[in-house]
């Protein structure tokens, strides 16, 4: 007799455990889902995992593992620049997978991927939680029904040593400002006003950028500054 699936929990393997881990695993618990095992190259993250999930910190040994052959999602939580070629792998392997926000960072990685999950029969998923805010998703059905907005996007912000030092202060490595930070906020335009007309960089630093947007019914003048002096 066939154990019945109909009711089975989903099954999940963390692909890296840097800060953000803590807010999948969480989520993932809360719709009653669980973590079959975790992979990261750094073996001191073993110590932040519960002792009876299996860690791995060996990419291969970890894919010919039980626990990942029985996983139903990979969620890759790895620097942007490793997204890509790791989805490639994990798709290949038929799983669906759950990318960190970005997904890529060039826009033709994204269609390799969307076409070979198509040719696995299997899903990618990117993380944007701003648009699950109830408050933002309010806010979307008000603008809706107007039309020809203006918008001041204004975004002055200091994230510590530890953007500037790790790999998120690497452009080559994170995509720089507009993947680490203006990808919530240009995603959030997006879902609001639909896709833009036009996008235009007026200026772009490290730490700075601005320009503008323009959507069929708004127009958006943007600026980032993560040079600002903390408190």
């Amino acid at each position: 007799m066939q154990e019945d699936q109909t009711n089975k929990p989903l099954d999940f393997v963390l692909i890296g455990y840097g800060y953000i881990a803590d807010r999948h695993r969480a989520a993932i618990e809360k719709i009653g889902g669980r973590i079959v095992c975790v992979y990261d190259i750094d073996k001191s993250k073993r110590e932040k995992i519960d002792s009876e999930i299996p860690f791995f910190d060996d990419f291969n040994e970890m894919t010919r593992s039980k626990e990942f052959e029985k996983a139903d999602f990979a969620v890759i939580l790895t620097p942007n620049d490793i997204h890509f070629s790791i989805a490639q792998t994990l798709l290949r392997m038929q799983k669906n997978v759950i990318l960190e926000k970005p997904p890529v960072l060039k826009s033709e990685e994204i269609e390799i991927l969307r076409r070979l999950a198509d040719n696995f029969d299997k899903k990618i998923y990117v993380v944007l939680q701003l648009r699950e805010s109830e408050k933002l998703m309010e806010l979307k059905k008000q603008l809706a029904g107007s039309c020809n907005h203006k918008v001041d996007l204004t975004l002055n912000m200091n994230r510590g040593a530890f953007y500037t030092e790790g790999w998120k202060g690497d452009d080559k490595r994170s995509g720089g400002i507009f993947f680490n930070i203006g990808i919530h906020y240009f995603d959030l335009l997006i879902y609001f006003f639909g896709t833009p007309i036009d996008f235009v960089v007026e200026s772009l630093q490290t730490m700075k950028a601005k320009g503008w947007m323009t959507f069929q019914n708004a127009d958006v003048k943007w600026s980032i500054d993560l040079t600002v002096a903390q408190d």
